[in-house]
């Protein structure tokens, strides 16, 4: 996944955000390394929610683990070039996978 060359990183970041904005969380997005870590937390954070779910009054947890695959989602989405990257859990367009 993170094996493309740094000129094509660079392109394909210009293709999703053509005005060159630079948020907080964008100029993070930008270092091959910290994508690959913020990954790796996600994931590992997920499977300790994820073992910590009963069957009743873990509500919130199940919200956390949602909210945390679809953040995992849309790092994944941008990275991989999607102009759509942003997530629709995230923004209020979900309506349920």
């Amino acid at each position: 996944m993170l094996d493309e060359s740094e000129e094509e990183f660079y392109t394909r970041m210009k293709v999703i955000n053509p005005e060159g904005q630079r948020s907080l969380e964008e100029c993070q997005d930008l270092d091959r390394e910290k994508v690959q870590n913020r990954l790796n937390v996600l994931d590992e954070e997920i499977r300790v929610l994820e073992n910590r779910v009963k069957a009743h009054d873990t509500g919130h947890i199940k919200t956390t683990i949602s909210t945390l695959k679809a953040r995992k989602r849309e790092i994944e989405r941008r990275w991989s070039g999607d102009p759509d990257w942003l997530d629709e859990y995230l923004t209020g367009e979900w309506h349920g996978y």
